[in-house]
């Protein structure tokens, strides 16, 4: 995702943090897309988490949360 998020921008130098912040302008998807952390308002740092969801010991999903500071 940092990785991405840093290609999508083309821009090395910006900050990356790898929680988000109640405070943050935040948004949650199914499937991570750094066109949609890009639109967030907020300040110049990104942030991004990720979860893997299991149910009864398998996998269901992979959630993204992302967010500016």
């Amino acid at each position: 995702m940092l990785h991405s998020l840093r290609d999508y921008l083309g821009d090395d130098s910006i900050e990356i943090q790898t929680a988000v912040p109640d405070d943050a302008v935040r948004y949650a998807e199914r499937t991570w897309d750094p066109s949609k952390a890009v639109l967030l308002s907020g300040g110049p740092v990104y942030c991004v988490e990720a979860w893997d969801v299991f149910k009864n010991g398998e996998f269901q999903k992979t959630t993204y949360l992302a967010g500016r500071i």
